[in-house]
């Protein structure tokens, strides 16, 4: 009698662990980003679209997506000499104010004129401002630029 009480005590503490092991390995709770991962995210999108417009010389979308039409004089669009082939972003730092932020960016792009091909670099400081944001400035190198 005392040896079948033993074997079930045994069950029964077996399965305690195994309930308490499976309760204690569940889910974490979600982490939410932050507001300002959320604005650094918003304004790494809109510079990625700007680029992708810019690829393939969309100025419409581009004028959409600035703030004035003298930030429109930084891009160059058309005409002839040298092809964007490819211009590649690396998002650095992403200050975040109120309704403003500033975005470091390294980026490399690749040109072609004529059979030759230049390979550029630089380092970016594009000034988003508004609600939704909106390019304002680009400071430093300007990646839109034709060689």
């Amino acid at each position: 009698m005392a040896r079948r009480i033993y074997h079930y005590l045994r069950y029964l503490i077996l399965i305690g662990i195994t309930v308490i092991l499976f309760n204690s390995c569940s889910k974490d709770e979600i982490k939410r980003p932050s507001p300002e991962a959320i604005i650094a995210k918003e304004a790494m999108d809109l510079l990625n679209s700007i680029k992708e417009a810019y690829m393939v010389q969309d100025e419409e979308r581009i004028k959409q997506l600035i703030g004035s039409e003298q930030v429109l004089n930084n891009f160059s669009f058309g005409g002839e000499g040298s092809r964007l082939t490819s211009l590649e972003f690396l998002f650095r730092w992403v200050d975040v104010y109120d309704s403003k932020a500033d975005v470091y960016v390294s980026w490399t792009g690749l040109w072609k004129k004529g059979s030759q091909e230049i390979e550029q670099k630089g380092f970016a400081l594009f000034v988003l401002e508004g609600k939704p944001f909106k390019l304002m400035k680009i400071l430093r190198e300007n990646p839109f630029v034709r060689p």
